[in-house]
């Protein structure tokens, strides 16, 4: 019966819409018009001070903003600092998310999304289709769609989304959440140790992730903005590369996503 019910979502026709560059746009916004007031406010301590000596044209000038805003950045801290990783020599022995690699395999989670008051309750599925192409499917259990997703490579397309869902900011969270489930091969910028556990830095879609390795097993990604959590992504009873329960929770929106699979 599932297989009658699941499998043929592969098949459907596609109903497009390209959903391309859409990116964290108020928090961004907040950060740039925070950096751009202190680098203004530096900058003018520093004008007052050797601003007579400097003609208006010269080269400083474009040096001292770029170094106003590193100082700035630099200020801010960052998450291995504030949680007392020690940092090692780079390592790395594959793929550091071996969840959703297999091609072979339908990943069917029974899953359950919360958004503020709503709840949404049904299928997630997940199908690698080729080495950078994954198709994300969520249905109700009676196999209508809620939501259907496309990445391949860096382009993400919604496929289908319930109008209820329908927001750009919405979309945005889950489409970084699901591409963090699926991808492998993250670019790794620096490794970490903290008591028994080993910490890969890594970038994906220009947002800095930390994923914590316990006894071989991949049990946590964090997605880090300066000091603080953003989201979570937990994975418990976890065995080669399938994790029988997903655990994603978001520090500043009321979002949850809980995924367990079907045995």
């Amino acid at each position: 019966m599932l297989s009658k019910l699941v499998f043929p979502i592969w098949k459907q026709p596609l109903v497009i819409r390209e959903r391309n560059g859409i990116q964290d746009f108020f928090p961004q916004m907040m950060m740039s018009l925070v950096l751009a007031l202190g680098s203004w406010l530096y900058l003018q301590r520093l004008y007052f001070c050797i601003g007579p000596i400097l003609p208006k044209k010269s080269f400083f000038w474009p040096v001292l903003t770029k170094l106003s805003v590193l100082l700035l950045m630099l200020a801010c801290g960052s998450y291995p600092k504030e949680n007392n990783f020690n940092e090692t020599e780079i390592t790395t022995n594959g793929i550091l998310n071996p969840y959703f690699s297999d091609p072979s395999k339908d990943y069917i989670y029974k899953a359950r999304i919360s958004l503020q008051k709503k709840e949404f309750g049904g299928l997630f599925i997940v199908k690698k289709l080729g080495p950078d192409r994954h198709r994300v499917v969520f249905t109700t259990e009676m196999g209508s769609k809620i939501l259907d997703f496309s990445f391949e490579r860096d382009k993400f397309t919604v496929n289908y989304l319930l109008d209820e869902m329908d927001r750009k900011v919405l979309i945005n969270t889950l489409k970084n959440d699901f591409r963090t489930l699926i991808t492998g091969n993250p670019q790794v910028l620096r490794t970490f140790t903290k008591d028994d556990q080993k910490i890969f830095e890594t970038k994906n879609d220009k947002k800095k992730y930390f994923y914590f390795y316990k006894d071989g097993l991949l049990n946590k990604i964090i997605r880090a903005s300066g000091k603080k959590d953003k989201t979570e992504f937990l994975f418990l009873e976890a065995r080669g590369n399938m994790s029988k329960i997903i655990r994603i929770t978001h520090q500043n929106i009321p979002l949850r996503i809980n995924l367990k699979t079907i045995k």
